[in-house]
């Protein structure tokens, strides 16, 4: 009898354990829809809210693509991408690009992301574009769709030109 309890007892902790993992799962993947914790999915690690089976897509629909642009002094756009700002996908899809979709945008988070590229590459910005260039996905495969405006967000001044 001695010898199942700590059989017993060790099945019952792995058991916790997995359900314990399992929770964490769903927490991540639910937290989009719920909102449960403000935090980006780094808390959660290695607890991911992956979206790639979030949506499914048929023929003749067109697959989301942002690209950000950032707006020279001059009024000419240069695109900004994630190695541009020194950031992995996900933070640049969840900083910038987020934060120019946003409501209700915050103009000063968006400028330190334009003081990265200008420190980067001594070009004044004076706000960010962000666009729509879809994939349309058809029975030949993947088409270029047509690219579309989002949303523009311009400051009155260059952001390096700042106290910093």
């Amino acid at each position: 009898m001695n010898a199942t309890a700590p059989a017993s007892r060790t099945r019952s902790v792995i058991s916790l354990l997995i359900f314990g993992f399992l929770g964490l799962q769903v927490i991540a993947v639910v937290n989009p829809f719920l909102s449960l914790y403000h935090e980006s999915s780094e808390f959660l690690w290695p607890f991911v809210d992956y979206p790639m089976y979030s949506r499914a897509y048929d023929k003749d629909d067109p697959v989301t693509r942002y690209v950000l642009y950032g707006c020279v002094l001059d009024g000419s756009p240069v695109e900004l991408t994630p190695k541009e700002l020194g950031l992995g996908f996900w933070k640049f899809f969840r900083g910038p690009v987020h934060g120019v979709l946003s409501e209700h945008p915050n103009v000063e988070v968006l400028r330190r992301y334009a003081r990265i590229y200008e420190q980067r590459h001594g070009v004044q910005l004076v706000g960010f574009r962000l666009e729509n260039h879809p994939i349309v996905l058809s029975e030949h495969g993947p088409a270029v769709g047509t690219p579309s405006v989002l949303r523009e967000i311009r400051w009155t001044e260059p952001s390096s030109s700042e106290a910093q």
